[in-house]
């Protein structure tokens, strides 16, 4: 009898240790194979390797959350599940407040995990889980770059009580979680910083060859966020250069992208007529007004512009400064809600340096070339009026080059003669004058 007892003791007991060391055994296999999928494809494995955890631990469900910053706090959010249905059957939009769970981020920080009960969780994570009855979950954290980690979280629908070795098993795929996400994170970094050379390298290149005005715009709308979901963008270029004291008057239109408006498209602008324009431009920096209608940096007069007339809901303004010479600006109006990144401001300011040294370079070429011909035009005139041979020929050579150099067609010079010493002007108060006609042809 005694013998039977003992006997069946020692059969339990290795029973017992060979199911320790299948589940062991399971958990070496699945592990070991989930840190390989993750080391040869990275998160692209995500799916598959839930799987295994899932089967290892022998949950329904295996989550994975990412840490994220929204609008200056922490969240959590769901990434992957598995079953994979879970992502469209419960509410993967919702972002878990960090700092609703405080005490299970220390946790989380301070010993690289947590167990809990379901009813111990946090409502707001209760909610998102879909979590109704009792159970336990394992969570373990996957650090990153932000300030709290993000979490592999293994739900079962009974309450359990979690092994030492099964989380030390489980947290090498955390650790392999984590290695593979900074890994991928530092690969999109160098992408972004490749492919962030290459659209300033290509678009400085533009901009140097840039021959006309609407060719420095054009680079920049196809370059930069003046073109994510702009309305219109103009090109202004002031009358004079601006400086400390000295405010020009007007702002011209020199370039424009856009739909053709309904009316005539406005050419030029008094500046002093918007106080908000003249401190934008002033602080030589880039201005986004995200919202147009209650933005109390807008007066009256700026809201009522860019809002009715121009159906703008966002604007943004970039100065054109060169050594510290302001020539003119930049503007987009977009006709919804918009907010950029501030790497795409960084890069839209960088290349307006450019392009403000593209469009002074192609004013002063302007200005030279009229310089030119306006000297060439003296010359002209000058020497045939040398070639006149009296007063008449001078007049006649005189009134056809003006002609000329204002694209008339018909041009007269009219004079009088002076009066006879002790004469007076005729009852009409004009004595009869003299005149040269010189008919043009066409304008």
């Amino acid at each position: 009898m005694s013998s039977a007892l003992q006997n069946a003791l020692q059969f339990r007991r290795t029973e017992q240790a060979l199911t320790v060391v299948g589940t062991q055994a399971r958990y070496q296999a699945n592990v070991s194979r989930a840190v390989a999928l993750l080391n040869e494809r990275g998160m692209a494995a995500i799916d598959e390797v839930l799987r295994l955890l899932s089967e290892a631990t022998g949950v329904p469900v295996t989550l994975y959350y990412e840490t994220v910053p929204r609008q200056g706090s922490l969240f959590w959010s769901r990434v992957a599940a598995w079953p994979p249905e879970l992502l469209s059957t419960r509410a993967t939009g919702t972002f878990i407040p960090v700092a609703a769970a405080e005490r299970l981020v220390d946790l989380l920080m301070q010993e690289g995990y947590f167990t809990a009960g379901w009813n111990d969780l946090p409502r707001v994570m209760r909610d998102e889980l879909g979590l109704e009855e009792d159970g336990a979950v394992l969570a373990l954290a996957v650090p990153t770059e932000q300030a709290a980690p993000g979490y592999l979280m293994f739900c079962d629908k009974n309450l359990r009580r979690w092994e030492e070795q099964e989380i030390v098993a489980l947290q090498t795929v955390a650790a392999a979680f984590s290695n593979t996400l900074a890994r991928e994170r530092l690969f999109e970094q160098v992408r972004q910083t490749l492919a962030e050379t290459e659209i300033l390298y290509r678009s400085s290149a533009a901009l140097s060859e840039a021959r006309t005005y609407q060719d420095i715009l054009d680079t920049l709308v196809t370059e930069t966020i003046l073109g994510e979901g702009s309305k219109s963008v103009t090109l202004h270029l002031f009358d004079r250069i601006w400086l400390d004291d000295v405010v020009p008057e007007i702002a011209n239109l020199v370039a424009y992208r856009g739909p053709r408006p309904e009316g005539r498209l406005r050419q030029r602008f008094e500046i002093r007529r918007f106080p908000s324009f003249i401190e934008a431009v002033e602080s030589n920096r880039l201005l986004f007004i995200s919202d147009v209608q209650h933005d109390p940096r807008l007066n009256r007069r700026a809201r009522a512009l860019f809002h009715r007339v121009l159906g703008a809901e966002s604007v943004l303004l970039v100065p054109l400064v060169v050594g510290g010479q302001r020539i003119g600006f930049l503007h987009a109006d977009y006709p919804r809600h918009q907010e950029f990144p501030e790497e795409a401001r960084r890069r839209l300011t960088s290349l307006a340096q450019q392009a403000a040294v593209a469009a002074l370079n192609i004013r002063q070429l302007r200005e030279t070339e009229a310089r030119v011909r306006r000297e060439r035009l003296i010359r002209e005139v000058s020497a045939r009026i040398q070639e006149a041979v009296d007063v008449e020929g001078v007049l006649k050579v005189a009134v056809q080059e003006l002609g000329n150099a204002f694209g008339v067609a018909r041009s007269r010079v009219i004079f009088k003669p002076p009066l006879a010493s002790g004469k007076k002007e005729s009852a009409e108060g004009v004595v009869p004058a003299n005149h040269v006609d010189s008919d043009q042809g066409s304008a």
